[in-house]
């Protein structure tokens, strides 16, 4: 069995558009059923797609001095964090979460 590879920015947005959508799959009269599928749809999806979508770094990391963001430069020696736009000043990006 191979490692799942991780999923992309559409797969996603797919997945959410099809759970908004599985109470059309199940018997309306059965009430256990719809209240599993309002959990599943309502709550527990949207859940697990915020959690992906902050390990995918959305929103960005922000620069801690000037608030803007910054990304995650990989280079074979290790890598380090850098402005998508270089400040004026020239200051070094200090990354902190995006506020969500």
């Amino acid at each position: 069995m191979t490692d799942p590879k991780p999923l992309d920015t559409d797969q996603l947005d797919d997945i959410a558009a099809r759970a908004a959508h599985l109470h059309k799959y199940g018997a309306l009269t059965d009430a256990p059923l719809q209240e599993d599928l309002d959990r599943l749809t309502g709550v527990e999806v949207p859940a697990l797609l915020a959690e992906i979508a902050l390990l995918h770094n959305d929103p960005p990391m922000r620069c801690i001095c000037c608030d803007m963001a910054v990304g995650w430069v990989d280079a074979p020696t290790g890598g380090w964090w850098a402005h998508e736009t270089h400040p004026e000043d020239g200051h070094d990006a200090e990354p902190r979460p995006a506020s969500r």
